[in-house]
């Protein structure tokens, strides 16, 4: 660096040892210079620094503002950090709240068998309150039985009571003119037998109706009809329809016990010495337990092959579905009344029982079977209908056990009985039913053959001679 003017003058004015000092302070002058120019650089670059800085600082501003915004937020978070805090010690307790769960529905339903038992600690109060009349109701439920009975009775045969007036007068007339004693016909209805032809249907009972009418001896009455005279049997059904309409009538809401029923169609003026009715009632308390009548019924049943028998009731069935649909809504009605029989079929082979032909052919299985269970075992008397319709011997023996066996059926009779039947001759084929029972589908032999022995009613069928 060159020295200043000034300094040199300085050099050479002065003594050698201030020159050497002067040096120095020029060394340490130059050396300071050096060290502000170092200086000033890294001012500039501090400055620059402190603009990038700033411009930095410019591009932060916004997101201190977001900072700002989100600081809230910060609360929120250790709110939640603590909520979470206390759901990991409450984890442990929702194993414990699952095992619970299931009590939840037990004390919901001991509530409610609570709530029952209160209704019957009350319901226990009332009894106990009414206990003391059960004596006086127990005294009067035989007499409302017999009023009921009575009135029933006294309807229907109110009708009759001028003609039996008439006959009496007839009879004191005639006693006074011939000198004797007519008998009277009070005392001649307990020299009949009163019969009762049992069948769940399809088994030519109403060719078995007409066959017994043609005997002057008997009576029969078919179903539920009411009509008691003969001609009016072999006549219109209109007529007989008429009939059974005003009995109802007067019957109005009360269904007809057995001697009920008896006294309508009983005719104590006739000569009759059987009568009875075939394929309308089948009491069972007739067996088990006559003393109840004040008649003596005698009941016996006609078996069928159980597959010929099935297959036509489930045939006269669709037809009448098809006729009417009232029927179709009786009938639908019946199947659900027994559909709790057949839940394991329809688990089984995933039946919904919507098609019209799957629930009445199990319909028709169920009520055939309970019928049989019902009389096939327990009936007295039980008649072949392959054989009652095809050998003459053996339905002349069945007619004559049937009615009391007071009455007798000439080989003639018979034979013309046999002549004239409209019966299916193809269905006493016991062979026919092998077939039959083969073209059903899988579910309904199944079916079929699972409720027989439900019913256990597969020996009562061997002893018959029906494979099924």
């Amino acid at each position: 660096m060159n020295e200043l003017p000034i300094v040199r003058a300085l050099k050479d004015s002065l003594p050698v040892v201030r020159r050497r000092t002067l040096e120095r302070f020029v060394q340490e002058l130059r050396r300071s210079e050096a060290d502000r120019s170092k200086l000033d650089a890294d001012i500039r670059n501090l400055e620059a620094a402190c603009e990038t800085l700033r411009l930095e600082a410019e591009a932060l501003r916004p997101l201190v503002s977001e900072l700002e915004n989100l600081r809230p937020l910060l609360d929120e978070v250790d709110e939640l950090r603590r909520v979470a805090a206390k759901v990991h010690e409450l984890t442990p307790l929702a194993d414990e709240v699952e095992m619970l769960r299931p009590l939840v529905a037990e004390v919901q339903e001991l509530r409610t068998i609570k709530e029952e038992v209160d209704g019957l600690r009350a319901l226990k109060v009332e009894v106990e309150e009414l206990r003391p009349l059960t004596a006086e109701v127990e005294t009067l439920r035989p007499l409302r039985a017999e009023v009921g009975s009575l009135r029933k009775k006294i309807d229907c045969l109110e009708p009759l009571v001028p003609q039996v007036e008439t006959l009496r007068q007839e009879i004191a007339a005639r006693n006074a003119r011939c000198g004797t004693q007519i008998e009277s016909p009070e005392t001649n209805t307990n020299k009949r037998n009163y019969f009762l032809i049992v069948s769940p249907g399809r088994s030519a009972t109403q060719w078995l109706t007409r066959g017994l009418n043609r005997h002057e001896k008997v009576l029969a009455i078919h179903a539920t009809e009411f009509c008691r005279d003969k001609a009016l049997l072999e006549g219109s059904q209109e007529e007989r329809d008429s009939i059974q309409r005003r009995v109802a009538e007067r019957a109005g809401a009360h269904a007809f016990t057995l001697d009920d029923y008896f006294d309508i169609i009983d005719d104590p003026m006739s000569d009759f010495a059987a009568i009875g009715n075939v394929h309308g009632r089948g009491d069972t308390e007739v067996l088990t337990d006559p003393s109840r009548f004040r008649r003596k019924y005698l009941m016996s049943y006609i078996v069928r092959h159980p597959v010929i028998r099935l297959r036509s009731i489930f045939s006269r069935w669709q037809f009448g579905n098809r006729q009417s649909d009232q029927t179709r809504a009786h009938m639908r009605k019946n199947f659900e009344r027994v559909r709790g029989m057949l839940k394991s079929a329809e688990s089984t082979y995933d039946l919904d029982f919507r098609k019209e032909d799957d629930w009445l052919f199990a319909y028709a299985v169920v009520y055939l079977l309970t019928e049989e269970a019902k009389y096939l075992r327990s009936t007295p008397f039980v008649m072949n209908y392959e054989r009652l319709v095809t050998d003459h011997n053996y339905l002349k023996r069945g007619l004559e056990k049937a009615t009391g066996g007071t009455v007798e059926f000439s080989p003639d009779y018979v034979s013309r009985l046999i002549r004239t039947g409209a019966v299916d001759q193809h269905n006493h084929d016991l062979e026919y039913s092998e077939s039959l029972l083969a073209s059903w589908i899988g579910w309904r032999r199944d079916l079929f053959e699972s409720m027989i022995d439900q019913f256990s009613l597969r020996p009562s069928y061997s002893e018959f001679g029906y494979s099924v």
